[in-house]
């Protein structure tokens, strides 16, 4: 989990150590990158063009050394069976005969047979099947589009060179190293969900355009269909500081901002919620009914909130969905219920935060961090991003990709860091903070392999799931890559 941190906080320290002995070394070197990187950053659609492809060729480029992944935890089976329902122009599949036998983990069986999880990431999927021929292919285009997507957030937040450098530093740490971008289980769509959605508002208070409005509904969409718990923690804190924008600014002109921005959004998001209604109807029989809340009845072991009480276990039919929901899940739920258990899951979820984001490299900018919380510039997003993080504190179960909405929140908090560091001085003869935040960045850049490598260490499974799917690969022979192809092992049955 932790293996390169060793590696990457040995180089962090090297580098501090040169920026500390010699302040001004390659300072003519570092200007001339920073003018030409800032004459760059100012033509703001090619940044977002720029970052996007990066993703796409840096994850492209690195195939030989990390070649397409295998499925290997239960969910990705979950969503590679949507993938290919949705491929095949279907919404569900009728109950196979005898399903009895082929219950799964994250399947639901009855009243149809399909994954209980949102649909975006099962869309993605089957749109890399369609356009690629393969689900990666849907991970490897999501990936670009958040890289462009985080970049074009930052630009109306940050000034557009720091926006550029943050674009470029989710390529390095998650586009290609991350199990974001080396698995089916997701990520990039809630990363792009928030982005749309936190671009879009400090947009819509400088300009009301429709155009913004549609784009955040969009976000909103996009979090409702993959992360829909995480998706409205984020939702109510924007929607809060748009109210109060509001009331502030916007008085008596009420109509022009309902024309503007509500009715924008509100169109939208009827459209999209009357898109899930149907696709529940159809899964479900109830268009309020999600798949999600069908496997939780059938399966009601753990709640999903810890403040829910379990119900009596049910009559498995198989020892390992037994030994699945009494074991683990249930000792987790269990252990999340008391104080400590919580404390301790809390402070858990905070560094595997840590190492997956920031690592040793991005945390020296962290050190500003009582300027961070008093920058005007960022203040709506650290508000909106602490409330979101309370707010999933709530949920019994935790994952890197449940929280992806808040990425480029994380992103902003560390950049702006950067911008206070660079203008720090160690007295009044030596500013060394220029010398520090550039080292950084360099250090992040150069080294990207290993800082994107310590990112993803953190509970990302990827390599020991290569690791044993390469290995047994030889003995199950083309097992995988059939289960790969349809979702499940019957995933062509339940037509």
């Amino acid at each position: 989990m932790t293996q390169l941190i060793g590696p990457e906080s040995l180089l962090v320290s090297l580098v501090l150590l040169l920026a500390v002995t010699f302040p001004q070394f390659g300072a003519s070197w570092f200007a001339w990158i920073e003018r030409n990187f800032g004459a760059l950053a100012r033509r703001k659609k090619i940044s977002v063009l720029i970052c996007g492809i990066a993703a796409l060729a840096f994850r492209a480029a690195i195939l030989p050394v990390l070649p397409v992944p295998l499925p290997f935890i239960q969910d990705e089976f979950s969503y590679l069976l949507a993938a290919d329902t949705f491929a095949h122009g279907r919404l569900t599949n009728p109950t196979p005969p005898m399903w009895e036998h082929f219950e799964a983990i994250h399947v639901i069986s009855q009243p149809t047979y399909a994954s209980k999880y949102p649909v975006m990431q099962g869309l993605i999927l089957a749109a890399g099947k369609v356009i690629g021929g393969h689900p990666f292919v849907g991970v490897w285009l999501s990936v670009g589009i958040m890289c462009a997507a985080i970049c074009w957030m930052l630009q109306a937040w940050l000034p557009p060179q720091w926006a550029l450098l943050g674009g470029l530093l989710a390529v390095m740490r998650i586009a290609a190293f991350s199990y974001w971008s080396n698995s089916y289980w997701g990520g990039a769509a809630a990363a792009i969900g928030g982005a749309l959605v936190l671009g879009a508002l400090p947009r819509i208070m400088r300009r009301q355009r429709v155009r913004d409005s549609i784009v955040m509904a969009l976000g909103l969409g996009i979090l409702a269909n993959s992360r829909p718990f995480e998706g409205l923690m984020l939702a109510l804190p924007v929607g809060v500081a748009l109210l109060i924008w509001i009331f502030r600014k916007r008085r008596g002109q009420f109509r022009p901002f309902a024309f503007r921005i509500v009715l924008p959004i509100v169109v939208v998001l009827a459209v999209v919620g009357a898109g899930m209604g149907y696709y529940f109807w159809r899964v479900t029989g109830s268009p309020v009914q999600m798949p999600y809340q069908v496997n939780q009845h059938q399966y009601p072991v753990a709640p999903y909130f810890i403040w829910q009480r379990s119900s009596p276990a049910p009559a498995f039919r198989h020892k390992r969905l037994e030994g699945y929901y009494l074991g683990a899940v249930q000792r987790h739920y269990l252990q999340m219920r008391t104080p400590l258990g919580f404390l301790q899951e809390t402070a858990l979820r905070v560094l595997k935060i840590w190492a997956f984001y920031l690592a040793p490299a991005l945390t020296i900018p962290l050190f500003t961090l009582p300027w961070i919380v008093r920058d005007r510039r960022i203040r709506w997003l650290i508000i909106i991003g602490a409330i979101s993080f309370a707010g999933s504190l709530a949920a019994t179960f935790f994952d890197l990709h449940y929280i992806a909405a808040l990425t480029c929140i994380i992103l902003a908090v560390v950049l702006t860091g950067m911008r206070h560091l660079r203008v720090w001085r160690w007295d009044e003869s030596m500013a060394m903070g220029g010398q520090a935040g550039r080292s950084v960045s360099c250090a992040c850049d150069r080294f990207g392999l290993c800082a994107g490598s310590s990112g993803s260490a953190c509970y990302s499974y990827y390599a020991c799931a290569f690791g044993r799917a390469t290995a047994g690969c030889a003995a199950r022979g083309h097992c995988v890559g059939a289960q790969l192809s349809t979702g499940t092992s019957i995933g062509n049955r339940a037509v």
